[in-house]
């Protein structure tokens, strides 16, 4: 069933309530600020390596009063100075391009800007001293490819992650020796999480899945139960608006 994962997240959070949360790719610091507003005893460590969007972000005021923890790194399963491959974009506004740069070589090659050296980090090693042992976690991770390498970062603290938002691909996007969702779905599987929805279909390359501790209680998984239901009623009317707009069109003259 497909639904708005990122608004299924944003519901659980409080009901999870971590300690910790992680926003691994942040880009503007837009996710990390839902989930700060979320949770506000949280504390929210927003990762972005590219140094395009890295500086608005520590210039940001917004991230500061909310209490976000902007962080210059790449995570990923071995900590060292890493090559970050930078697209063009318009980094001046909010668009879709400027959070499309990775670890990885730019697909297209008119799209690469350049090249930077950046520190990668694991999460496991950064969070163990700044989180107390029995902190609860919740990740978001939009890692451009690197999403199973960002998760196994945090092995060390698995047994701690009870929510997890993560873009994954079916099929190599990024690079054909990347990890896929298959991967993505049994590190965390193997880790005690179950995969409760997803916005993507058998037909999408790219798409979103959430992952939620298994046996966190009869109560959230009543909410998880009311949200999917209610996210497939608003698809379903959708569907029906779109095609009574699409006939309707074609009633009037000259369309």
């Amino acid at each position: 069933m497909r639904v708005d994962t990122a608004k299924l997240f944003e519901r659980l959070l409080p009901h999870v309530a971590p300690g910790v949360i992680c926003d691994v790719g942040s880009m503007n610091g837009a996710d990390a600020m839902r989930c700060a507003r979320a949770v506000p005893a949280a504390r929210v460590f927003a990762f972005e390596p590219n140094p395009y969007n890295l500086a608005p972000m520590l210039a940001d005021a917004k991230l500061r009063e909310l209490g976000v923890a902007v962080v210059g790194q790449a995570v990923a399963e071995q900590e060292r100075v890493a090559p970050f491959h930078v697209l063009r974009a318009d980094y001046s506004t909010p668009n879709h391009q400027r959070g499309r740069s990775s670890m990885y070589p730019a697909v297209v090659a008119a799209e690469h800007l350049e090249v930077v050296e950046v520190p990668a980090v694991r999460l496991d090693a950064f969070l163990a001293i700044r989180m107390d042992a029995d902190a609860r976690l919740a990740f978001w991770v939009d890692a451009e490819g690197m999403a199973f390498e960002a998760l196994a970062s945090a092995s060390g603290v698995r047994a701690n992650l009870d929510l997890v938002h993560v873009e994954v691909e079916r099929v190599p996007c990024m690079n054909p020796a990347q990890k896929l969702y298959a991967d993505v779905k049994h590190l965390l599987e193997s880790w005690g999480l179950e995969e409760i929805a997803s916005d993507g279909s058998a037909h999408f390359k790219q798409f979103n899945v959430v992952y939620v501790r298994a046996g966190l209680g009869r109560g959230l998984a009543l909410r998880i139960a009311l949200f999917k239901a209610w996210g497939a009623v608003s698809f379903l009317c959708l569907r029906i608006f779109r095609g009574a707009s699409r006939r309707l069109r074609c009633l009037v003259p000259g369309r």
